[in-house]
């Protein structure tokens, strides 16, 4: 409620509001509306980071293990087969720990086109998890 009354003074010049009542119910279900769908892209890629953190941080089983630098040359040879500029946002994430809209910043892109990408390298990296390593 208090972003909304905020938003409302500080846009209060321009604003032409009719009917402060329905400015208020409006602008309240669009707030809820959105806080739903950040915290449910919050969880999506909670998941994907935590089937990231298994397969690539927590240690296989000693029989399966595989060294450390020829996974990570895996990984790298992995993450060629992705589009150019998917690879290029996935780095960023890993290497410079940016957030999706840091990387749509940096890249000139939209948030969403972010997102995306980080789908794709996930989905790409789970069957790459399992043609590769084995790992279901």
């Amino acid at each position: 409620m208090q972003d909304v009354f905020v938003s409302l003074w500080e846009r209060r010049e321009g604003l032409e509001v009719d009917s402060l009542r329905v400015y208020l119910f409006t602008s309240v279900k669009y707030k809820v509306i959105r806080y739903i769908k950040h915290q449910m892209v919050k969880r999506k890629y909670e998941e994907h980071f935590k089937n990231f953190e298994a397969t690539f941080v927590t240690p296989i089983e000693p029989e399966k293990s595989i060294p450390i630098v020829p996974l990570h040359a895996l990984l790298s040879e992995s993450l060629q087969g992705l589009p150019d500029r998917c690879r290029e946002a996935f780095q960023l994430r890993l290497e410079q720990n940016l957030t999706n809209s840091e990387i749509a910043q940096r890249m000139r892109i939209s948030k969403r086109t972010v997102e995306d990408y980080m789908t794709t390298a996930f989905a790409h990296l789970r069957k790459f998890r399992k043609e590769i390593l084995g790992v279901e």
